[in-house]
């Protein structure tokens, strides 16, 4: 049996356009628009300004596009610069397969890649959907105990959906796909002892560049160890235990359903943590329902999943980022 590098980047590359259902067409466009949007909503943001006016960071001309800043560089900085941007708000879709975030590592990647080469708008599309497809699939096999065990899915996982985008746009083989993941095995980074502090959106940005880095080293002949998932020291074992993976589960069904369709990208309401969305609908909810004012309320008891609480209970947040991850 092939590898698990080898199996995912032999899907990638057997997804056709013409054996894709209209509704995954769909919602891909639906989740590049709102990526799109999100992103020049957070070029402003303070975290994006440090990064983008770090000395050697954005300083050389290229042909990619900075949102929201009307000038170009380099791909691998504009992919960091843009993926900081993209998650700065904490206001970009969600996925329970992946754990995370799942337009954010594809969305850059896709459109400083269509600066650097040609491609068309239905390739583009069909990056997004196997590079949706390749981070979910990965996620079922080894969530939640990835994501309970304290990593950042969205970048630790999100950057096999960033080989898989790019290796496809780039016109990678099969081999060098499964070189490209293999080598992102050992760039996959992001815990959430950061969450609610700038660090967080930076994990993106730099598990794009990572990404997209490895795709390019992986063209140009460069090695990584296609059996890096399944390795005694590779990153099923080192980011999980084998023993807390089930990598059927999450390959053996590829694409059926595509997961863009179902449960597809998720569109948050809020600029803040989803695992805090139920809490503020319920509150909204009580308030229009009873006409409830702050000064009528005693205490408020919030019942949730364990799981949402290591990274949203913090009761006293001192700044806005904090807050975006305190259900209180």
């Amino acid at each position: 049996m092939s590898n698990i590098a080898e199996r995912v980047s032999g899907n990638i590359l057997s997804t056709e356009w013409d054996n894709l259902p209209p509704q995954a067409i769909h919602w891909a466009k639906i989740g590049i628009i709102d990526t799109i949007g999100v992103t020049l909503a957070g070029a402003g943001e303070d975290c994006t300004r440090v990064v983008l006016a770090t000395p050697g960071v954005a300083e050389a001309s290229g042909p990619a596009l900075l949102f929201g800043h009307g000038r170009r560089t380099s791909v691998l900085d504009a992919v960091l610069i843009n993926g900081v941007a993209s998650h700065a708000l904490d206001f970009d879709d969600v996925n329970n397969c992946i754990g995370g975030h799942p337009s954010v590592p594809l969305v850059p990647a896709i459109f400083a890649l269509g600066d650097m080469v040609a491609f068309s708008g239905r390739d583009a599309l069909l990056a997004y959907i196997v590079g949706f497809e390749t981070e979910t699939r990965i996620g079922q096999a080894v969530n939640h105990f990835h994501y309970e065990k304290g990593w950042h899915p969205t970048a630790t996982i999100g950057i096999f959906g960033t080989v898989a985008t790019a290796s496809f746009l780039l016109g990678l083989d099969q081999e060098r796909t499964a070189t490209a993941l293999g080598l992102a095995t050992s760039l996959a980074s992001g815990v959430k002892a950061n969450f609610g502090t700038m660090t967080k959106p930076f994990h993106i940005g730099h598990s794009l560049r990572n990404g997209i880095t490895a795709v390019l080293l992986a063209k140009e002949g460069f090695t990584a160890n296609v059996g890096a998932f399944e390795h005694h020291h590779g990153f099923l074992e080192v980011f999980n235990g084998v023993e807390n993976c089930d990598i059927e589960r999450g390959l053996a069904e590829w694409g059926s359903p595509w997961n863009v369709m179902a449960p597809g990208p998720n569109l948050k309401q809020f600029p803040c943590c989803g695992s805090t969305h139920g809490a503020i609908n319920a509150t909204l909810a009580l308030r229009a329902a009873h006409d409830v004012r702050p000064e009528n309320v005693a205490d408020i008891a919030v019942l949730t999943t364990p799981r949402r609480l290591p990274h949203t209970d913090n009761p006293d947040p001192k700044t806005g980022l904090q807050a975006k991850f305190s259900i209180h």
